[in-house]
């Protein structure tokens, strides 16, 4: 009798613990995931894009202008992107378990697919001749390949940080 009441109040112990782990991760609302992606989005995109274009050769003004343009932009777009990252990762069975390497190819093709349109519309309107919006362009999905992961681990990082569900990682 007395090993069956240690067993139960290890149980008890146990569930305790869980319960407070569960209580912890309390749902966010919508609007304070929008504000976790695009702010993740504005933190991150900025000073990699304003560097992308300076080595694109893109005047001041220009990337004054592209950048606002992005912020602005990523007011709209960094939710949906989180989204689309997640509906992604879920097309591919993929989540914190998968491997680096499965990781790697969710967050590089959501990147790819999404930032071409994007990428392409804010260097049209910000005034980049057809010359640098090439440059740019062709520059900036080289970063956007290779910043795919980066981003991706950036944003579960600053979800997590806020309290929000990360995608791919804990």
């Amino acid at each position: 009798m007395g090993e069956e009441r240690d067993l139960e109040s290890k149980l008890e112990l146990e569930g305790a613990g869980l319960e407070s782990q569960l209580v912890s991760t309390k749902p966010v609302s919508p609007f304070a995931n929008y504000l976790v992606d695009t702010t993740a989005a504005w933190l991150y995109w900025t000073p990699v894009m304003t560097l992308t274009e300076t080595l694109s050769g893109m005047e001041s003004k220009e990337i004054l202008k592209s950048r606002l343009m992005s912020i602005a932009l990523h007011t709209f777009v960094g939710r949906p992107y989180g989204l689309f990252r997640q509906y992604w990762a879920n097309l591919w069975n993929a989540d914190a378990s998968s491997s680096r390497l499965k990781k790697i190819m969710v967050d590089t093709s959501a990147q790819i697919c999404f930032q071409v349109p994007t990428y392409s519309t804010i260097l049209y309107f910000s005034g980049a001749s057809l010359k640098e919006g090439v440059a740019a362009l062709v520059t900036g999905l080289t970063v956007g390949t290779l910043s795919g992961r980066p981003f991706g681990y950036v944003q579960d990082k600053w979800r997590k940080l806020w309290g929000a569900r990360p995608t791919l990682d804990e």
